[in-house]
């Protein structure tokens, strides 16, 4: 799994960068991005309770962290600060770099974001020998497909039951509802 999810971060890497032209700090935010978005990705789940919460590759990397760590709010700017110095010239193209930065990795997400899910779910087939266990399963933990979710935000549900072979009930904190099952993913572990 890991391979093949390297060759997906590569193959899509080429192909949102091609033949455009980064500066060296536009390609190291953009790695850092994709690095930040791969290790935000849910492996497994913590909690048997109705909250859910996900294992993902940054709490074992920094068991410590949780996202409320994550101060990433403006600073206010300092112009009294002597190191402080933007040449007025340069604005337009901090804007502009600013701008193919974030098309950049928002086109990655979408592409990264389907290929892993489409992974996921090819796996979990291929692992189930048993043609009476479909997946998904009352009391599975899964990833909810949802095109209106932020980058790296991954909705968790558990399935409550199976209304048909295209529809499962799914609770997710409190609520109760209805998902395609095509857009119920099995988490990686």
């Amino acid at each position: 799994m890991y391979e093949r999810m390297i060759g997906t971060v590569k193959y899509h890497l080429k192909r949102e960068i091609r033949n455009k032209l980064l500066t060296l700090e536009e390609l190291w935010t953009l790695l850092i991005e994709v690095e930040r978005i791969v290790n935000e990705r849910p492996l497994s789940y913590m909690s048997e309770s109705e909250a859910i919460k996900p294992l993902r590759p940054i709490d074992l990397a920094f068991p410590t962290m949780n996202n409320s760590d994550l101060d990433i709010s403006p600073k206010p700017i300092d112009i009294e600060d002597p190191d402080f110095y933007i040449d007025k010239s340069s604005r337009q193209d901090l804007v502009n770099s600013y701008a193919k930065s974030q098309n950049i990795i928002h086109n990655f997400w979408e592409r990264w974001r389907e290929t892993y899910l489409m992974e996921l779910r090819d796996k979990q087939c291929s692992s189930q020998n048993n043609a009476s266990t479909k997946f998904p399963q009352p009391g599975d933990v899964v990833i909810i497909s949802d095109i209106n979710t932020p980058r790296s935000r991954w909705k968790l549900a558990r399935v409550e039951e199976l209304v048909s072979t295209r529809t499962a009930k799914v609770r997710v904190g409190n609520k109760i509802m209805e998902r395609a099952t095509k857009h119920l993913f099995p988490l990686e572990i």
